[in-house]
């Protein structure tokens, strides 16, 4: 669309512009649009004369300008209403696949296909500018985008500028054969690791596209990753679009963006990086000679780690998930540097979690507490003991775990509610009355159960010699109408 005066248009007679001559007689605004379609050679031609005869020395060198780039000479862009044609003419000449490059943030410079670009006009909130709408897509992230890429441009960033400047300034490029063979290159790349290499183990150094959690570090160096993309998983690709580039009854191929969802073995998060960036891991089986171990020991992993079908084969498919075995024995021993050398041996990437990431869920004992019917307010603290010790669970607001004793359950403190041990199945009640003792305390307070179901038995209120009174889950958790046994956790 070439933004031209209205007067102009009405003194052009050139019969290209018939159509916008006829709309331009009933035409309001000072301006209007041309479309692209009309703006032959001869219609550029009637339009500078036009601009002549009416004095319109600004309109007059912006189509001047259009009338250079079509003549492969590419001026400054004079005013903001040219920059479209402008842009245009710069990116249709020496046309390949009409895609413009543009450096992503993993450094790389990813092709787009350019559909369409036009001028959205200013209100009291932002002044005009050019936009350039384009579109890739790509098969492997866990949630592919089919937003488009905007490339957008203020006048000030315009004026007196060429295309290709303007483009620079924004990390943007005209295609070239180099760029286009570099990007085949990364495109082959990628696409024989998405069909052969799923599960497989990389090492990825650069800078990660997208991250799951946004707080995550972008920038990463020889961590570890897993291919995490099923085959079953790839979305369909868009294989070609229309572009302004190419003509109405033409259409261009819709580039590949060259990324892949992985999986960060050690910040165990979800990252979607370039295929160029990953190196395939080399597995050392060696490491299994330099590994000190007694003789039985050295053969019963050998035996447990060469062949696990042997080991989970059933009738029924499915049903086993693997060897489980446990190594025991005191810090430094060399029990994780067993299981990483083995991993080795085996060529499996070693999927290492600390016991401080098995907790449970925020709300977990706020959704416990419902099952009762005295159910604590939100602010309302909530201990659970998963052992005999000082060790405590805190369920509060964020349901963290502690290692001494909380304020929340100090002796004066007071809870309303239930909280189940995950490891027990037991539950554990207060009143508003009892104070929490902890379990280094001799004495125990009285046991308040909150008032049972229509048609449920309360459980007995006696006192117990544990730390506090605990019944099992077979009460709560299994909603019987028999209460469980009294006893100590």
């Amino acid at each position: 669309m070439f933004i031209a005066p209205t007067e102009v248009v009405l003194a052009t007679t050139a019969d290209d512009l018939q159509t916008a001559r006829t709309q331009a007689g009933s035409w309001r605004s000072k301006e209007m649009g041309i479309p692209d379609r009309y703006l032959s050679d001869a219609a550029l031609a009637d339009l500078a004369a036009a601009a002549e005869s009416v004095q319109d020395a600004g309109f007059a060198r912006a189509v001047m300008a259009v009338q250079s780039a079509r003549a492969g000479d590419f001026a400054p862009i004079p005013n903001i209403n040219s920059a479209v044609e402008l842009f245009r003419e710069f990116l249709k000449d020496g046309l390949i696949d009409g895609w413009l490059y543009v450096q992503e943030p993993d450094g790389y410079l990813h092709p787009y296909l350019v559909m369409d670009i036009g001028l959205d006009h200013g209100d009291r909130t932002r002044p005009p500018r050019i936009k350039i709408t384009m579109e890739a897509d790509n098969p492997t992230v866990k949630r592919p985008s089919r937003a488009p890429r905007l490339l957008q441009f203020d006048e000030t960033e315009l004026v007196g500028k060429t295309p290709a400047d303007v483009l620079t300034a924004h990390r943007a490029f005209k295609e070239t054969e180099r760029l286009r063979a570099e990007y085949q290159e990364r495109r082959d790349a990628f696409q024989d690791i998405i069909d052969h290499d799923f599960g497989q183990q990389f090492v990825f150094t650069g800078r990660a596209m997208r991250t799951e959690d946004y707080r995550s570090a972008h920038d990463r160096t020889h961590r570890k990753v897993v291919h995490d993309v099923a085959p079953d998983e790839r979305a369909p690709l868009r294989m070609v679009a229309s572009s302004v580039l190419f003509d109405e009854q033409e259409t261009g191929a819709v580039p590949v963006v060259t990324a892949v969802r992985v999986f960060d073995l050690a910040a165990q998060d979800y990252l979607d990086v370039n295929t160029a960036d990953l190196t395939r891991y080399e597995y050392n089986p060696g490491l299994r000679d330099k590994l000190v171990l007694p003789d039985d020991q050295r053969e019963l992993l050998d035996i447990l780690t060469s062949d696990i079908s042997v080991f989970t084969g059933d009738i029924i498919e499915g049903k086993s998930a693997g060897n489980v075995i446990l190594a025991r024995g005191r810090p430094g021993v060399g029990k994780t540097l067993t299981a990483e050398v083995y991993a080795e041996v085996i060529g499996r990437p070693l999927y290492s979690i600390h016991t401080g990431s098995l907790g449970i869920p925020r709300n977990w004992c706020v959704r416990t507490s419902r099952k009762s019917s005295s159910r604590p307010s939100a602010g309302t603290p909530c201990c659970c003991w998963t052992r005999p010790t000082s060790s405590c669970w805190s369920a509060g607001s964020n349901c963290t775990r502690t290692r001494s004793w909380p304020s929340s359950c100090a002796p004066s403190s007071t809870t309303t509610g239930c909280c189940s041990s995950p490891r027990t199945g037991s539950t554990r009640w207060t009143g508003p009355s009892s104070p929490v003792v902890p379990p280094s305390s001799t004495t125990a307070p009285p046991s308040r159960m909150p008032p049972a179901r229509s048609g449920r038995p309360s459980p007995p209120a006696t006192r117990s010699p544990c730390p506090m009174a605990c019944w099992t889950s077979s009460w709560t958790a299994s909603r019987t109408s028999r209460p469980g046994t009294s006893k100590c956790c």
